[in-house]
């Protein structure tokens, strides 16, 4: 099945956002070289950005969990 951007989690849509432009800048001309800058522009994303991404997706499911009013998730952020 392939994927697409409506398939990603927000924070996998975030993420390939913010690496897109430096996989595209030297203009790919092959699956191995598309694959390989994806996989570059990935190993050069600093922790501090990863914990950012996360720190975000936390700050979501707690508005989820205060949101719910039927506690369907209140064990999701404890």
């Amino acid at each position: 099945m392939a994927t697409s951007l409506t398939d990603l989690t927000h924070a996998a849509s975030w993420l390939w956002g913010y690496i897109k432009p430096q996989v595209y800048s030297n203009s790919p001309s092959s699956l191995v070289e598309l694959n390989d800058a994806i996989r570059n522009e990935f190993s050069c994303i600093q922790p501090e950005m990863l914990h950012v991404a996360v720190d975000g997706v936390i700050t979501r499911l707690r508005f989820v969990v205060k949101e719910d009013t039927q506690n369907k998730y209140a064990s999701v952020v404890e």
